[in-house]
């Protein structure tokens, strides 16, 4: 496919974006700074405290990584994930990093799809899916994610305050919840920046696995964000999820660095 997009810079400003909502979401802090940003749900859980796009100098990374850290400590949080991109600066981010007790956690590719190439699909039998727009739908689909993600419900509970960033039409992020016979069983969220979607969120708990309803979670995502003007989808891919987002028509265009500092 023909790209007309910088998909790094694109999940850059999807992340100052979803960063912009968590410093406005009750219990959420978080910092946008020129050369980084990292936000926190006040809870140590790993995936509730981010670190990304370090544009750092040789002559200051050490003493802004070491900025960073402590704005965590201060709070008695971990660090959680550190995310770097083959953006980010010095080269020797890992590196230095890795000297600070970071530990390589796993590679996660970039993942990018032209919406033109995507077109509405037959649910999976017994699967209805709905965009969670209404308080208690929405916080159904944040329990649900947090099940599938094998996460507690706490994780749940921090993304409940992103309710008003997702609900309703004029909302900038659409969350959809898949279910089963009945029950709640999947989700996926997109949101829109520009001309692109942003797909975040896909889960799917265990017992509903391999039936494709991950697949028709995450389409449903991808059309919405099509019907409010985003010409492609951009994601960062779990080794679960890597097939499924193929099959859409996801492209790998590059490999994320997740590093974790452990709990001291």
């Amino acid at each position: 496919m023909t790209v007309t997009i910088d998909p790094l810079a694109a999940i850059e400003r999807l992340n100052v974006e979803y960063t912009q909502f968590a410093i406005a979401a009750e219990g959420w802090d978080g910092v946008v700074a020129a050369d980084v940003l990292y936000l926190t749900a006040g809870v140590p859980i790993a995936e509730l405290n981010l670190v990304a796009a370090a544009r750092f100098h040789d002559e200051n990374a050490d003493a802004r990584i070491d900025a960073v850290v402590r704005w965590f400590a201060d709070r008695d949080l971990p660090v959680g994930w550190w995310w770097v991109s083959p953006r980010d600066t010095p080269a020797d981010l890992p590196v230095r990093l890795r000297a600070r007790g970071f530990g390589d956690e796993e590679h996660v590719p970039g993942m990018l799809a032209d919406l033109d190439t995507v077109g509405p699909e037959r649910l999976p039998d017994a699967v209805t899916i709905e965009r969670a727009d209404d308080a208690d739908m929405y916080r159904i689909a944040c329990q649900t994610m947090a099940e599938g993600f094998g996460a507690t419900s706490e994780l749940g509970r921090a993304f409940e305050a992103f309710a008003p960033f997702n609900i309703g039409d004029a909302a900038p992020s659409h969350m959809f919840l898949a279910r089963l016979d009945g029950e709640p069983v999947a989700t996926s969220l997109g949101l829109v920046v520009d001309e692109v979607v942003g797909i975040f969120n896909v889960a799917t708990v265990e017992r509903a696995r391999r039936r494709g309803i991950g697949r028709a979670v995450t389409l449903a995502a991808m059309l919405d964000g099509a019907e409010r003007g985003a010409r492609y989808a951009v994601l960062q891919s779990s080794s679960l999820g890597h097939p499924v987002y193929e099959s859409l028509g996801f492209r790998v265009f590059a490999t994320y660095r997740l590093l974790i500092l452990p709990p001291r």
